[in-house]
Protein backbone atom coordinates (compact mmCIF):
# COMPACT_ATOMS: atom_id res chain seq x y z
CA UNK A 1 0.00 0.00 0.00
CA UNK A 2 1.71 3.54 -1.30
CA UNK A 3 1.66 6.58 1.39
CA UNK A 4 -1.10 8.50 -0.43
CA UNK A 5 -3.58 5.47 -0.19
CA UNK A 6 -3.36 5.61 3.68
CA UNK A 7 -4.39 9.28 3.37
CA UNK A 8 -7.96 9.22 3.18
CA UNK A 9 -10.23 12.35 2.92
CA UNK A 10 -10.66 12.50 6.81
CA UNK A 11 -7.17 12.66 6.96
CA UNK A 12 -7.28 15.70 4.61
CA UNK A 13 -10.21 17.55 6.17
CA UNK A 14 -8.16 17.63 9.45
CA UNK A 15 -5.11 18.94 8.75
CA UNK A 16 -7.44 21.38 6.38
CA UNK A 17 -9.14 21.96 9.81
CA UNK A 18 -5.80 21.88 11.86
CA UNK A 19 -4.48 24.11 9.39
CA UNK A 20 -6.98 26.78 8.99
CA UNK A 21 -7.30 27.20 13.30
CA UNK A 22 -3.51 28.01 13.04
CA UNK A 23 -3.17 30.33 10.14
CA UNK A 24 -6.43 32.33 10.95
CA UNK A 25 -4.90 33.52 14.02
CA UNK A 26 -3.35 36.59 13.03
CA UNK A 27 -4.85 37.34 9.50
CA UNK A 28 -7.08 36.27 7.16
CA UNK A 29 -6.67 32.61 5.16
CA UNK A 30 -4.76 32.11 2.49
CA UNK A 31 -6.83 29.74 0.48
CA UNK A 32 -5.16 26.11 0.30
CA UNK A 33 -6.22 23.42 -1.88
CA UNK A 34 -4.98 19.91 0.04
CA UNK A 35 -4.80 16.89 -2.25
CA UNK A 36 -3.76 13.26 -1.93
CA UNK A 37 -1.43 12.35 -4.83
CA UNK A 38 -0.70 9.01 -5.95
CA UNK A 39 2.98 9.75 -5.46
CA UNK A 40 3.77 12.26 -3.14
CA UNK A 41 0.96 11.81 -0.51
CA UNK A 42 -0.42 15.09 0.81
CA UNK A 43 0.26 18.09 -1.65
CA UNK A 44 -0.48 22.00 -0.20
CA UNK A 45 -0.54 24.90 -2.48
CA UNK A 46 -1.73 28.00 -1.76
CA UNK A 47 -3.96 30.08 -4.08
CA UNK A 48 -3.50 34.21 -4.26
CA UNK A 49 -4.62 36.46 -6.48
CA UNK A 50 -3.00 39.90 -7.20
CA UNK A 51 -4.28 42.95 -5.03
CA UNK A 52 -7.05 44.96 -6.85
CA UNK A 53 -8.75 42.52 -8.74
CA UNK A 54 -12.81 42.52 -8.74
CA UNK A 55 -14.49 39.95 -6.77
CA UNK A 56 -15.62 38.46 -9.90
CA UNK A 57 -11.80 38.06 -11.92
CA UNK A 58 -10.81 36.86 -8.34
CA UNK A 59 -13.74 33.99 -8.04
CA UNK A 60 -12.83 32.98 -12.05
CA UNK A 61 -9.10 32.75 -11.11
CA UNK A 62 -9.57 30.83 -8.15
CA UNK A 63 -12.10 28.46 -10.07
CA UNK A 64 -9.14 28.18 -12.81
CA UNK A 65 -6.25 27.77 -10.40
CA UNK A 66 -8.03 24.83 -8.78
CA UNK A 67 -9.15 22.93 -12.09
CA UNK A 68 -5.42 22.98 -13.67
CA UNK A 69 -4.13 22.00 -10.36
CA UNK A 70 -6.51 19.24 -10.13
CA UNK A 71 -5.74 17.98 -13.73
CA UNK A 72 -1.81 18.36 -13.20
CA UNK A 73 -2.05 16.23 -9.86
CA UNK A 74 -4.93 14.12 -10.48
CA UNK A 75 -5.39 13.70 -6.70
CA UNK A 76 -8.01 10.78 -5.49
CA UNK A 77 -9.42 13.63 -3.29
CA UNK A 78 -8.74 17.32 -2.47
CA UNK A 79 -9.83 20.11 0.43
CA UNK A 80 -10.47 23.59 -0.31
CA UNK A 81 -10.01 26.11 2.67
CA UNK A 82 -10.53 29.46 2.51
CA UNK A 83 -12.07 32.29 3.78
CA UNK A 84 -15.59 33.52 3.33
CA UNK A 85 -18.59 35.59 4.63
CA UNK A 86 -21.61 34.62 6.47
CA UNK A 87 -25.18 36.53 7.40
CA UNK A 88 -28.20 35.87 9.96
CA UNK A 89 -29.94 38.34 7.61
CA UNK A 90 -31.18 36.56 4.98
CA UNK A 91 -32.79 40.27 3.39
CA UNK A 92 -29.91 41.75 3.37
CA UNK A 93 -28.08 39.32 1.93
CA UNK A 94 -30.83 39.47 -0.94
CA UNK A 95 -30.50 42.85 -1.20
CA UNK A 96 -26.48 42.63 -1.94
CA UNK A 97 -27.17 39.94 -4.49
CA UNK A 98 -26.10 37.18 -2.34
CA UNK A 99 -22.30 39.28 -2.65
CA UNK A 100 -22.11 39.27 1.36
CA UNK A 101 -18.72 40.92 1.26
CA UNK A 102 -20.89 44.17 0.50
CA UNK A 103 -22.58 43.89 4.08
CA UNK A 104 -21.92 46.03 6.60
CA UNK A 105 -19.30 44.90 9.14
CA UNK A 106 -22.06 44.54 11.68
CA UNK A 107 -24.57 42.33 9.42
CA UNK A 108 -21.75 40.04 8.15
CA UNK A 109 -19.12 37.35 10.15
CA UNK A 110 -16.25 35.61 9.22
CA UNK A 111 -16.63 32.02 8.10
CA UNK A 112 -13.98 29.48 7.70
CA UNK A 113 -15.24 27.53 4.61
CA UNK A 114 -13.76 23.64 3.93
CA UNK A 115 -15.10 21.88 0.55
CA UNK A 116 -13.98 18.36 0.22
CA UNK A 117 -14.22 16.30 -2.83
CA UNK A 118 -13.41 12.39 -3.31
CA UNK A 119 -13.39 11.25 -6.86
CA UNK A 120 -16.89 9.15 -7.30
CA UNK A 121 -18.58 10.48 -4.16
CA UNK A 122 -20.69 13.64 -3.02
CA UNK A 123 -18.63 16.60 -2.14
CA UNK A 124 -18.99 17.22 2.15
CA UNK A 125 -18.42 20.67 3.35
CA UNK A 126 -17.64 22.12 6.88
CA UNK A 127 -18.62 25.76 7.72
CA UNK A 128 -16.96 27.25 11.19
CA UNK A 129 -17.19 30.37 12.06
CA UNK A 130 -14.48 32.75 13.35
CA UNK A 131 -14.56 35.27 16.27
CA UNK A 132 -11.65 37.93 16.52
CA UNK A 133 -11.12 37.85 20.00
CA UNK A 134 -10.34 41.27 22.55
CA UNK A 135 -6.88 40.69 22.16
CA UNK A 136 -6.61 40.41 17.94
CA UNK A 137 -6.12 37.52 17.85
CA UNK A 138 -9.21 35.01 15.90
CA UNK A 139 -10.68 31.69 16.87
CA UNK A 140 -12.32 29.66 14.65
CA UNK A 141 -15.91 27.86 16.97
CA UNK A 142 -16.77 24.42 16.07
CA UNK A 143 -17.27 23.17 12.43
CA UNK A 144 -20.06 21.76 11.07
CA UNK A 145 -20.85 19.64 8.63
CA UNK A 146 -23.14 20.56 5.18
CA UNK A 147 -23.94 17.93 3.09
CA UNK A 148 -25.06 20.62 0.40
CA UNK A 149 -21.56 22.54 -0.38
CA UNK A 150 -22.25 24.55 -3.63
CA UNK A 151 -20.45 26.87 -5.68
CA UNK A 152 -18.10 26.99 -8.45
CA UNK A 153 -15.19 25.67 -6.14
CA UNK A 154 -16.72 22.61 -5.96
CA UNK A 155 -15.73 20.74 -8.88
CA UNK A 156 -15.94 16.73 -8.75
CA UNK A 157 -14.84 16.41 -12.61
CA UNK A 158 -10.77 16.63 -12.99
Amino acid sequence: MTEAELITIQHLIEVGMIGAQTACKHEDLIPVLLMNTESDGIQAIGITTPPGVSLEQEKIHMEAAIRMLLQKYNPSAYVHVVEGWGTSFEAAAERVNGVIRDLPPDDRYDMAIITAVEKGNTPVGYLAVIDTLRDGTRKIRKWDQSDSIAGRYVITDW
